[in-house]
Order: structure tokens, then C-alpha cells, then sequence
């Protein structure tokens, strides 16, 4: 048995000294600054969770990113870091740049390897949370699926693991809030709950005259499924200008794939194909309408 040592709080409260003002506020200024964490379920207005956070001056553009993850070869690695440069306004020369403004919507997760957890290993929703701090007009919000049980851990919320893999995947602890799907506590949700509930996001924001992008770096599968999601979405509006995509070339995956079906391509206005440089990436994030040179 543990017994509860009530010793320290009952001295606080027998001091005759008031809770100082300043250290309620040091409280408030911490708890603004922690991630909130929402919970959806399947017939939910999805769009309701991003207006929690469009602040004043919040420019009406998202930005969905989707890719590789647990399954990315470290020859891939190297490109997420460019991505974070053209995104984040880095100049070797310390010229201005644009940078990421509007909301950012990822995945919401974070990869830790099981024999070092404090080693991340990397992946696609590595990129928003990464730059967020350089971004000050742009929010971080992650939608993830909840694919298994979770634990609360010393090293974050665990939404996932499997025996086979050498990494467990956590709650990024680098967002401002991030929606947990789940209908019930008794239901999982399916890996494809995580980009469907997205687009459900950015066509209730498009509705309000919110511009739109999905970029698409690596992955297998569900990243090909939720980029031909974008372009029947994109179709079914007759509007190449809305539901955009762009795929960057170089980074393997089905998104490699992809590019190399020219036809495919022809058929789908609303999606560009941008090489993994940070010039050819900046230009590319500039036209569409992803990064803005700031305000101040």
C-alpha cells in the first residue's frame, strides 16, 4: 500500500499566505502554451475544430501534408529537411523570405524508437511541428486516428505499436491542438479515417472562402488513396484551382509513382509536380498560396 503524504499540501495551506497573482498567471501563460486535444467522431462538423483556432488575422489558407512514415527509407530523410527550409523561410545569405502562414493540418503523430526513445525517427509529420516556432502566422494541427489502444507514458501518449516494428508512435508534443478520432470507446479507427476527416476539415473551410493544398512527399498506399481522394474532390468541383495538389518529385513512394503516370497527370489539372530543392520548393509553396512573406 502507498499511503497518500499530505504533509506538503497541508503546510501550504496552514502558511496564512495567500496564492501569489503572479504565480496564478505563470500558471495560465504554461497552460496556454500545452497542446489541447480534442476528441471527433465520425458525423462531427469537422470544421468547427480549426475555427477553435482561427485567430484574428489568421490568413484563410490550409495546408495538409501527407507522406511516408514508419515505413520511409533513410535515403528519403534528408529531402523533409529541405521541405522544413522552403517552408520556414531559411536563407544561407539571410535574405527575406516567405514563409508558412494559415493552419497546417498533419498527422498528428510522432515516431520514437523502442530501444532509444529519445530518438525520433523521422517522418512526415515531422515537418509542420518542426517549424512551427519560425512561423509565428502559421498554426500546427494534427489529425490522428486512434488505430489502437492508448498509454500514457513518460515518454508521451502512445497511439500505437506493433510487435514487428522498431519504433512505437506517440501524440506530437509540438502542435497547438490535435483531434483524436474514435467513434466510441470500444471502435478503432481505420489508418484512412486520418485523411478523410482531413478533407472533411478543408471542405468546411473552403465553403467559408478558405484556399486549399496538399502536398504529398513519399509514402505508400493511403497517401495515393487521399491524393486521388483531393483530385475527384477537385473534379466534382469543375475548378482545377481548388482542391490542389503537389507532389514533390525525387521523394520516393507512391508519390514517385504517381509522377511517372504522365497521363494521369494530364487528366488532373488541380495537381503540380515540384522537384526537392528549397528554390524549386519555395517557388512552388509561393504560387499556390502556402507561404506569404510576413507581416512583420
Amino acid at each position: 500500500m502507498s499511503k497518500l503524504d499530505y504533509q506538503a499540501a497541508l503546510a501550504l495551506l496552514s502558511d496564512g499566505k495567500e496564492q501569489p497573482v503572479e504565480t496564478m498567471s505563470e500558471f495560465e501563460a504554461w497552460l496556454k502554451g500545452q497542446t489541447t486535444m480534442f476528441v471527433l467522431r465520425r458525423n462531427e462538423h469537422s470544421g468547427r475544430f480549426c475555427f477553435n483556432f482561427a485567430r484574428p488575422g489568421l490568413r484563410g489558407f490550409i495546408h495538409r501534408m501527407t507522406g511516408g512514415c514508419g515505413n520511409m527509407k533513410p535515403e528519403y530523410w534528408e529531402g523533409m529537411n529541405i521541405l522544413m527550409d522552403a517552408l520556414s523561410g531559411h536563407s544561407d545569405d539571410g535574405s527575406f523570405q516567405p514563409k508558412m502562414s494559415g493552419l497546417t493540418l498533419f498527422g498528428g503523430t510522432r515516431m520514437l524508437y523502442k530501444r532509444d526513445p529519445k530518438i525520433v525517427r523521422p517522418g512526415i509529420t515531422e515537418v509542420f511541428p518542426g517549424i512551427a516556432a519560425d512561423c509565428p502566422e502559421a498554426v500546427v494541427l494534427g489529425i490522428v486516428a486512434r488505430y489502437s489502444k492508448m498509454y500514457p507514458t513518460n515518454h508521451g501518449l502512445v497511439i500505437g505499436t506493433s510487435p514487428e516494428d522498431d519504433y512505437f508512435t506517440i501524440v506530437h508534443p509540438n502542435q497547438k491542438s490535435i483531434a483524436v478520432l474514435q467513434d466510441n470507446a470500444d471502435e478503432i479507427s481505420p489508418w484512412e479515417a486520418e485523411y478523410l476527416r482531413c478533407s472533411d476539415v478543408v471542405g468546411e473551410l473552403q465553403e467559408q472562402g478558405w484556399q486549399s493544398l496538399l502536398t504529398a512527399y513519399n509514402g505508400g498506399g493511403v497517401t495515393k488513396k487521399e491524393v486521388l481522394h483531393w483530385c475527384k474532390l477537385s473534379q466534382m468541383a469543375g475548378d482545377p484551382t481548388m482542391w490542389r495538389v503537389l507532389l514533390i518529385e525525387g521523394s520516393g513512394g507512391s508519390t514517385d509513382a504517381l509522377i511517372q503516370d504522365k497521363d494521369w497527370l494530364r487528366e488532373n489539372p488541380n495537381v503540380s509536380v515540384c522537384g526537392c530543392s528549397v528554390k524549386e520548393l519555395r517557388d512552388s509553396f509561393f504560387n499556390l498560396g502556402a507561404i506569404t512573406f510576413p507581416k512583420n
